[in-house]
């Protein structure tokens, strides 16, 4: 089994070598080498400036998402938003498109944060599964915060 892993983005190279006794001669053993190469993508998630938000409680407090492929990346986003501190008591944190298709160019994605009071810490989260016969799951998150008082 071999099992890359992710070490970059753009051209990758590998050396794949495999020792068999495939001459017909069982203690006779032969070096057999495959040169590999491909070409590594992947995207990036980020908060657009302000990062940091200050709203009256139950009011809106608005925030971009910026996702950017990378090296070629092309494939379907699934997104997500999550409270990680602060008080839990009815705040929501919504992502309107729950998936978004990335194909060469950055898109910008709007999310709303309707908070009680308090001061809170935001995860938003991007993850790309990819599908047969390539293999892997790309999972990054951005932070942000809201305060509303």
């Amino acid at each position: 089994k071999f099992t890359p892993s992710a070490t970059g983005l753009g051209l990758q190279t590998a050396v794949l070598t495999i020792t068999d006794n495939s001459g017909g001669c069982p203690s006779c053993f032969v070096n057999q080498t495959v040169n590999l190469s491909g070409t590594g993508t992947d995207f990036s998630i980020s908060v657009s400036p302000p990062t940091k938000q200050t709203v009256s409680p139950g009011k809106v407090a608005l925030f971009t998402l910026l996702l950017t492929p990378e090296s070629g990346f092309s494939g379907s986003v699934t997104l997500g938003c999550s409270i990680i501190s602060g008080p839990i008591n009815g705040t929501t944190c919504t992502v309107p498109a729950g998936t978004v298709t990335l194909s060469g160019i950055q898109k910008h994605i709007a999310v709303s944060v309707k908070p009680k009071k308090g001061t809170y810490t935001l995860q938003f989260s991007a993850t790309y599964t990819a599908t047969p016969p390539s293999v892997g799951t790309f999972f990054h998150t951005a932070t942000a915060q809201v305060i509303s008082k």
